[in-house]
């Protein structure tokens, strides 16, 4: 929101977005969405995002953004568990020699466009399973990637998703190969060890606590935190638990639970509003560092990050797929069995679904379109709801959180009528 200005006409207040209306402030909870609708309305936002550039092309990856799902087997046993919920893959772990050739070619890519990209190459070890789980792999592959980055000297962000069940010695090692670690602890004890067990139900917070904090002394550490009706009424304990155990947190990432078609459990189910509730005691708590999709004021350029095909997944059943949770049919674009092989032919069907989902939602005509570009793909096709469980959930925390953010003293200041001031971005 680096565009956007505060204006006060007389006792009204207007957030304003490349000098458009885009909703009156004043009171509360009651934004004037129709100047913002006639504000999208002038734009095609979904031709602007069908022109972006394609990391693939003719059936080519030329991308440098690479996540590596090592492992579908877990030491944990967790309540919601997605890689349960119909994934079709039948290996236990991937085939370290085919990966790094995945690896060499991000590598190359990067070495033959240096000139176009502006960010570093981005490596994501994630779960369906737990990256770490066959440890001696999981070590190899990380020694290859930064290896190889220190032989081409290119730019490089190496990140990882944990459950955090680490030795000491394992903790201490990760945080000085990765620069980003997010590990997965759903709040305080009596929740994260319900939700997040052992399979023989023994708890697993401390050490997954204890792995955060050492960790979290020499790299860059988030928490990410699963939303369910056991945490409602907790967010503050949950927030103050996290910041007071765990020194130098650098965020917390609170996602809802979802209720989906495939394998999770309604008993889980957190209603939209609870969840909204939850976030913004999570905020009075812990402010800056909180982090949620319903409450990114960002301005979105595409679907998400998987699904425009800038970036890819491979699975240890040496599929290509265009989501992290997923490597069925439906999102499947390749295969690395033998060879790299990309089918365009998938790839144009995932992006057609895209565009399909925008025109049926009208997408175009909704305030929070912006922030959101349809929200998350895999949510949409396995959801009972899609409009009610995501759309009108993001419209009702963001409206919350722009009254939130506008009346904090530090950003709104009393100015005159034809005044207008910079609004700090979000």
């Amino acid at each position: 929101m680096d565009k956007a200005i505060i204006n006060k006409n007389g006792n009204t207040y207007l957030l304003l977005y490349d000098k458009k209306i885009v909703a009156n402030i004043s009171t509360v909870n009651e934004f004037a969405i129709n100047y913002f609708e006639k504000y999208v309305s002038q734009i095609s936002r979904i031709t602007n995002s069908t022109k972006r550039i394609d990391g693939i092309i003719n059936g080519h990856y030329f991308g440098i953004n690479l996540g590596i799902i090592p492992s579908n087997r877990c030491s944990l046993n967790c309540k919601y568990c997605y890689s349960q919920s119909g994934v079709v893959n039948e290996n236990q772990f991937i085939d370290k020699n085919k990966i790094k050739i995945i690896i060499d070619m991000v590598f190359d890519n990067f070495c033959k466009f240096k000139s176009y990209f502006t960010r570093p190459i981005n490596i994501l070890f994630h779960g369906g399973g737990e990256p770490t789980f066959k440890w001696s792999d999981f070590k190899e592959l990380v020694k290859y990637i930064k290896e190889k980055q220190k032989l081409l000297d290119v730019p490089l962000k190496l990140r990882l998703q944990t459950n955090g069940i680490l030795s000491e010695s394992q903790a201490l090692w990760i945080a000085t190969h990765f620069d980003e670690v997010g590990v997965s602890i759903d709040g305080i004890p009596q929740i994260n060890d319900f939700m997040r067990p052992f399979p023989n139900d023994m708890p697993t917070t401390a050490i997954s606590m204890s792995s955060a904090k050492i960790i979290a002394a020499y790299t860059k550490v988030g928490i990410h935190a699963v939303v369910t009706e056991n945490s409602k009424g907790f967010g503050k304990n949950i927030t103050n638990y996290f910041i007071e155990n765990i020194p130098n947190l650098d965020y917390i990432h609170y996602e809802k639970y979802k209720f989906t078609e495939v394998g999770r459990n309604n008993a889980l189910t957190i209603s939209n509003q609870d969840f909204i509730d939850f976030l913004f005691d999570c905020i009075e708590a812990g402010n800056n560092i909180i982090r949620s999709s319903v409450i990114d004021t960002r301005i979105k350029k595409y679907y998400c990050n998987s699904c425009d095909g800038n970036m890819i997944y491979c699975f240890p059943n040496n599929r290509i797929s265009l989501c992290n949770e997923h490597d069925s049919g439906q999102y499947l674009i390749g295969d690395y069995s033998d060879d790299i092989i990309i089918n365009q032919e998938k790839y144009l069907e995932n992006k057609k679904h895209i565009k399909d989902i925008f025109e049926k939602l009208q997408c175009e005509k909704c305030f929070a379109f912006p922030f959101c570009r349809g929200g998350c793909r895999s949510y949409y096709d396995q959801s009972y709801n899609y409009k009610e469980e995501w759309c009108n959930m993001l419209t009702k925390a963001l409206l919350r959180y722009f009254e939130y953010k506008l009346r904090q003293p530090n950003l709104l200041q009393i100015v005159n009528t034809e005044q207008v001031i910079p609004y700090i971005q979000f």
